[in-house]
């Protein structure tokens, strides 16, 4: 049986596995096992309900299981391919399929059960294991080829710790996956995925179990005794078609009987338990000590979205949201003790909808003594409307202050009363203004000795200066906290009430101070300008190209003769010039405008005095962004006084002349 100790192996036969048959035998295994989990959760739904129920259900899921794992490795056996002639004995392929129920009897005994200790698992590890092993062992027994079997005994002992070792692992996974959904069935895809891990790992203990095998030439007379692997790949397909449909249909049946004896159920608990509370709006649910729900009123079936079917049987943890779960774990858990503080003390909690929605609503827990044992009866009440919108309330004052911390501007109210006591300042205050919201709103004097002294008046403490206008923007400068002063702008709002009196004053600081020192510096600059212009008797012109409309600046009456407005476009200007000088100065123009250079030129000027004036000017174009020109700037002065020249003669007529300008 056992292989000698440096025994040769050369003379042993070389055997070789068919891939696709082997494929074939682990989908097949993967649904078996999923179908069997499915039913183990039924058998979790009704175990504490209906004890005589659940243990049929682990029957049929034990069976179920057991004849996959049964599947996968008589496949193997017949993907095994030697260059002898092989056939099975029957009565061992169909013996070996006992410890591959009893095996998966237990693994769903204790992955539908709660929580064990670390010496249960480990003996538990060790059972299945083991059966796993004999499992396999008996199954190349089975195998009746035309050569002498011979086993390793060091790889027989391999295949025993590795079935252990993977057996733990596969269990590990599963016991986090129904911790993290607390006690809720996995989606399909993941179920699929806890079921092929299963599979998976009974294929590789198969496979190290056959790298213990080996096949030596017999001299013995040798009788077939079986001529089912005549064809393997045909009867592969035959026992996995023949494996699979037997387990859909006893999943089926086991689908069909759970909601048949749940609904009688829920119809015998409401009417025992809830006849008195159907019409009411409150939503109750009775369960039993370890928290799962026994039946429950019309009310809570609406509340939830959930038919009555899917929701009895289950542990009231299922009803939370996910994310929440783990917070009420300690709380409701599989012992009435674990109730602990929701017992006979209303809490407000959050609930899920089989929609996915949330809704909160206050639960009370009471117990509740039976012939059967403690139950417990949940009562739950939906906030008001109420206390969801001071819910919404919360939240909208979250996300104010959530604005108003990025606001460049800090936002108040002040009651339209003696003083103006501050009703509200924004928090952002000390950040842009550098004052605390207490401090403002401790007292109105506090804002009002901030006013820079000289902008008292424009500051209009009193609100009733309000009255006429209600709304006014106002500049200001307050103090800072280094003694310097700033510059805010407050624009205020009056709100009045129903009768039309002043009732609210709502307004917002901001600080402006850059700005407006900018704009004053620059008001400095142009009067600087201006006198400068005006002390050298010369003056600045900009000719908008567009509209033809001509802006002055600095002393124009001197050099032209004229008040700004007798100038202000093209063509007054020209009209102007003397008559000689008109094409040219045209021509320069044009020359600047088409070809972007500057422009400088002397011409004469004719005076209402009937005086000329030779002036000089030079300028050049300015430019938008996309490189078009649009003003013509430059400055004009007088050459030299003496040689403005003398009179226009007297045949000349001045207005004559100026309108011939063209």
């Amino acid at each position: 049986m056992f292989l000698e100790k440096f025994a040769n192996l050369s003379s042993a036969y070389k055997g070789q596995f068919d891939l696709q048959i082997i494929l074939l035998s682990l989908i097949v295994a993967t649904l078996t096992i999923y179908l069997a989990l499915r039913i183990s959760h039924h058998m979790y739904r009704v175990r504490k309900l209906l004890p005589w129920l659940a243990h049929a259900w682990w029957m049929a899921g034990a069976l179920v299981m057991g004849a996959g794992i049964w599947l996968l490795y008589f496949i193997g056996l017949l993907a095994l391919s030697l260059p002898v002639e092989t056939n099975l004995y029957p009565e061992y392929a169909l013996l070996y399929l006992v410890p591959a129920v009893v095996g998966a009897g237990l693994l769903l005994r204790v992955t539908s059960g709660s929580e064990l200790s670390l010496t249960r698992r480990w003996a538990i590890y060790g059972i299945l294991g083991l059966a796993m092993s004999v499992m396999q062992y008996a199954g190349i027994f089975a195998l009746h080829p035309n050569a002498e079997i011979k086993l390793a005994l060091s790889w027989c002992v391999l295949t025993l710790i590795a079935a252990v070792v993977l057996s733990g692992l596969v269990l590990q996974v599963w016991w986090h996956c129904q911790s993290s959904m607390g006690k809720r069935l996995p989606s399909m895809a993941g179920l699929l995925f806890c079921s092929l891990i299963f599979s998976s790992v009974a294929l590789a203990v198969q496979q190290i179990a056959m790298s213990s095998v080996h096949f030596f030439p017999s001299d013995s007379d040798w009788t077939p005794v079986y001529g089912f692997t005549q064809d393997p790949g045909l009867a592969s397909w035959v026992v996995a078609i023949s494996v699979l449909a037997f387990s859909l249909l006893l999943y089926l049946a086991v689908r069909l009987g759970h909601q048949f004896a749940i609904t009688e159920m829920v119809e015998s608990g409401m009417t025992e338990t809830l006849t008195a509370l159907e019409d009411s709006s409150l939503g109750v649910i009775t369960t039993d000590s370890f928290g799962t729900i026994k039946s429950l009123n019309q009310a809570a079936i609406d509340m939830f979205g959930y038919p009555a079917v899917r929701i009895v049987g289950e542990n009231c943890l299922n009803l939370l949201p996910l994310r929440i779960l783990k917070t009420y774990k300690s709380q409701i858990s599989s012992s009435g003790p674990g109730l602990g503080s929701l017992i006979n003390r209303p809490h407000d909690l959050v609930f899920s909808k089989a929609d996915g929605t949330e809704f909160s609503a206050e639960l009370a827990i009471s117990p509740l003594s039976r012939r059967s044992g403690l139950e417990f009866v949940a009562v739950i009440r939906p906030n008001s409307a109420l206390k969801q919108a001071e819910s919404k309330l919360k939240g909208l004052e979250k996300k104010l202050e959530l604005l108003l911390s990025v606001s460049p501007g800090t936002v108040y109210t002040r009651k339209v009363s003696h003083g103006l006591p501050f009703v509200y300042v924004s928090p952002n205050s000390k950040k842009l203004l550098g004052y605390s919201a207490e401090s403002i709103s401790s007292t109105a004097e506090f804002w009002a000795g901030l006013v820079h002294p000289h902008d008292v008046d424009r500051f209009g403490a009193d609100c009733w200066l309000l009255r006429d206008k209600l709304k006014e923007t106002i500049e200001y400068r307050i103090k800072s906290p280094d003694g310097s002063y700033r510059w805010i702008s407050d624009s205020r709002h009056v709100i009045c009430d129903e009768s039309g009196r002043p009732g609210l004053l709502v307004g917002c600081w901001v600080d402006i101070h850059e700005q407006k020192e900018a704009s004053i510096n620059r008001e400095l600059n142009n009067q600087r300008m201006v006198a400068s212009l005006n002390y050298a008797n010369m003056a600045t012109w900009d000719w908008i190209i567009d509209t033809g409309e001509i802006k002055w600046s600095g002393n124009v009456q001197v050099n032209l003769g004229l008040p700004h407005s007798e100038a202000a476009e093209f063509e007054s200007f020209i009209r102007l010039i003397h008559p000689d000088d008109r094409p040219t100065i045209k021509a320069a123009f044009r020359n600047s405008l088409l070809a972007g250079v500057p422009f400088d030129m002397e011409f004469r000027v004719c005076w209402p005095d009937a005086t000329t004036r030779l002036l000089h000017s030079a300028g050049g174009l300015m430019f938008d962004e996309a490189g078009n020109p649009t003003h013509m700037v430059g400055v004009l002065r007088e050459v030299i006084p003496e040689r403005s020249l003398r009179a226009v003669p007297s045949t000349t007529n001045v207005e004559e002349w100026k309108a011939t300008a063209g």
